[in-house]
């Protein structure tokens, strides 16, 4: 696994906007609460990336942004992402994004509940399979909230129930 490249710190408000050209993006969103490193999102090919309300008001992002694999990205500051959405014909687009961002937290929140840690494991192999190559147990369990023991066990249940 190569070394992962910090997209975005929690001292920069920045955009970051679809990544292009990779097979898979393990970017991932970091979150540092009390000492302790928190996995709370990935973002996948073609997918956009960014701590985007707080871009959007020029205010200190709430988390660190990570790319793991090498990819090809569009970097932008809050304002310049402001100017272009607000511009003619870009306003439509200014609220799908947030209209996108507001159903992956709305569903991941729910999922939570509504889900065994089994399924939403199931589910995000089923979004990207190559993910366990490229991103440690340690993230995956820590983005599913439960322990790397956890995601141990349900592996090796899949891996021998096939």
């Amino acid at each position: 696994m190569r070394k992962a490249i910090i997209l975005s710190k929690k001292t920069k408000s920045l955009a970051i906007l679809p990544i292009l050209n990779v097979d898979i993006s393990t970017t991932k969103y970091i979150i540092l609460l009390k000492e302790k490193t928190y996995i709370t999102g990935f973002a996948f090919e073609g997918e956009f990336v960014g701590d985007y309300p707080n871009c959007l008001s020029g205010k200190t992002p709430e988390v660190t942004i990570v790319a793991g694999t090498s990819c090809m990205i569009y970097q932008l500051t809050g304002e310049e992402l402001c100017r272009q959405l607000d511009s003619d014909g870009m306003r439509d687009l200014k609220l799908a994004i947030s209209d996108n961002l507001f159903s992956q937290v709305y569903t991941q929140y729910f999922d939570t509940y509504r889900m065994t840690t089994r399924e939403r494991y199931k589910r995000l192999l089923l979004r990207c399979p190559e993910i366990v190559q490229s991103i440690n147990l340690k993230d995956i369990a820590s983005y599913l909230k439960v322990t790397p023991t956890t995601i141990s066990n349900i592996r090796r249940e899949i891996t021998f129930s096939l």
